[in-house]
């Protein structure tokens, strides 16, 4: 009897612990909220028989009927496949022994190393600008800042040279000389000219900033008349303030055909 209550014992001791494992295992079983939701997918091509054709040195066309796997990128099922009748795309070409092995494309020569760089040509030293006058003014007026000249210093600028398109008579300024008062007195230069009927050339060079007006003092600065060489200019210079006798310059010749002759100031120029 004592045998018969222990094995009914045993039997019901089995039964709990086949429950407890199998509640368990139904939880472990039903992990509901770490389901994919393929929010993010893409296309996977498999061409039938497809053909190539060359684009440049680096791509071809692939083109054909294809059966196309939309995959998971997060999980990696294939959500869906359809069969479509025209795909295209653009790869890149893969060379082996100087040709691409689908399409037919010729590798490109590789470029020659560049040797170091050398100046054939020598760089322009000078910029001529030919300013318009404004309705009503009779000066033609260009105003210079010290960015502006920075710049033409960067492409080896030496001299800048306004000349009113046509004239015989120009300024030529320093672009080192001037760039470097500019950026000491952090000011903008107005150069202003006039050509008088009477053929005199009248100039004013004027420094513009926070602190008002004052003449430059346009180190090298000089003025150009465009005359043939067996002409020769001799220019007298009258101070626009008019208290300064009047001064004559001699002009000497460029072979680059003209004759210049110093800038002394703002006022009026007038060859003889």
């Amino acid at each position: 009897m004592r045998r018969f209550i222990s094995a009914i014992v045993v039997l019901l001791l089995l039964a709990s612990l086949t429950v407890g494992v199998a509640e368990d295992a139904t939880d472990l079983a039903t992990p509901t909220d770490l389901e994919c939701t393929h929010e993010s997918t893409r296309e996977v091509f498999y061409f039938d028989n497809p053909s190539y054709a060359s684009i440049n040195d680096t791509t071809h066309r692939v083109y054909g009927s294809a059966r196309v796997e939309i995959v998971c990128n997060d999980c990696g099922e294939v959500i869906s496949v359809e069969k479509r009748d025209t795909v295209e795309l653009i790869r890149a070409h893969a060379f082996k022994k100087g040709v691409c092995v689908f399409c037919g494309a010729k590798e490109p020569e590789p470029p020659e190393p560049s040797p170091e760089a050398v100046v054939t040509a020598l760089p322009p030293a000078e910029s001529t600008v030919a300013p318009a006058g404004a309705e009503g003014d009779p000066f033609l007026r260009l105003t210079l800042t010290e960015g502006d000249l920075r710049s033409l210093e960067s492409d080896r600028i030496i001299t800048l040279v306004i000349r009113p398109e046509g004239g015989e008579a120009a300024i030529a300024l320093p672009v080192d000389n001037l760039r470097s008062e500019l950026t000491e007195t952090q000011a903008d230069l107005e150069a202003a000219m006039q050509l008088r009927e009477d053929g005199s050339l009248y100039v004013s060079l004027t420094l513009r900033g926070e602190q008002g007006e004052a003449a430059p003092r346009a180190e090298g600065a000089a003025l150009r008349f465009y005359t043939p060489e067996d002409q020769p200019v001799r220019a007298a210079f009258h101070p626009e303030n008019g208290d300064a006798p009047e001064t004559i310059l001699e002009g000497a010749w460029s072979p680059d055909g003209y004759w210049q002759i110093p800038w002394l100031g703002n006022g009026e120029y007038k060859a003889e």
